[in-house]
């Protein structure tokens, strides 16, 4: 329900010019600039985070494949939000939104995680991604966001200087901010939770959707933090999402209430429902 009324508010605050994000605890500061329109990197981590949340229930709570609609839809929405001209306008959100959409898709369709179908989503989302920006450019030059500038700087062979700039900005936060590492020890953190699986987070994956989502998020928040210049503040706030969202599973979780965790054996219900990727 969180989930929703963030993915809810958030978009239609998107629509309506971002006013939520200005000059707010969470937002941009016209005193030191930044995005006054569309969807800032604050923002999309917030809906990032609510997203993969929705996903990890729909796939949890439907059977394998009857989720796969629902993860579809949500995942579109999402990308559309964040590519739209007259939204987001937000290069970055459309292959991180892409890579997580495709990757718990595949998780629904019961399609295992291989070097194929790992490709399959990548390029995918390369696609998506340059798709967005041609459109964006073929609007004219009046008209364009910074999506279309940029297919515009490569044709004019200035792209590697925004790369550089872009890449300088995000190392620089790093530099200039140190508590912006603990984002970074917290995507770190997450995916050792993802691959290690302590016995205290047992009930975590006794649900069906978590495994998957949990792994999209990792690459999610990845690629968000590589192809934005303030990528590290997505992961940050994509975290703080996912880690109440998380808590509440274990604390609601009977093997927790009961005073243990115990190993969770598959039944019928579970094979009937999204598969997690092999470990």
């Amino acid at each position: 329900m969180v989930a929703t009324l963030t993915l809810v508010v958030l978009g239609i605050d998107t629509l309506w010019s971002s006013r939520l994000g200005l000059v707010g605890v969470l937002g941009l500061q016209p005193v030191t600039a930044g995005r006054f329109y569309g969807q800032g990197n604050v923002g999309y981590g917030i809906l990032l985070g609510s997203t993969l949340v929705l996903m990890a229930a729909l796939l949890t709570w439907l059977p394998r494949r009857a989720a796969a609609l629902p993860v579809a839809l949500l995942g579109a929405g999402a990308l559309v939000l964040g590519a739209a001209p007259q939204a987001g306008a937000d290069f970055g959100s459309v292959p991180a939104t892409a890579v997580v959409t495709g990757l718990v898709l595949l998780a629904a369709l019961g399609v295992r995680w291989t070097p194929r179908s790992l490709l399959l989503v990548a390029g995918g989302a390369a696609v998506l991604a340059a798709l967005a920006m041609v459109l964006d450019w073929l609007r004219g030059p009046e008209r364009r966001t910074h999506l279309g500038a940029f297919v515009q700087a490569v044709l004019d062979g200035q792209a590697w200087g925004i790369v550089t700039r872009k890449l300088e900005q995000s190392v620089g936060i790093l530099v200039s901010y140190p508590l912006s590492w603990l984002a970074v020890l917290a995507l770190v953190g997450l995916a050792v939770l993802l691959v290690r699986r302590p016995a205290w987070s047992l009930p975590l994956w006794t649900h069906a959707g978590v495994a998957p989502v949990a792994a999209a998020a990792v690459a999610g928040m990845a690629v968000a933090w590589v192809l934005n210049d303030s990528g590290i503040a997505a992961v940050a706030l994509c975290i703080a999402v996912l880690l109440p969202a998380g808590a509440v599973v274990l604390a609601l979780s009977p093997e927790v209430a009961g005073g243990g965790a115990t190993p969770h054996e598959p039944g019928p219900a579970a094979d009937d429902r999204a598969a997690a990727p092999g470990r």
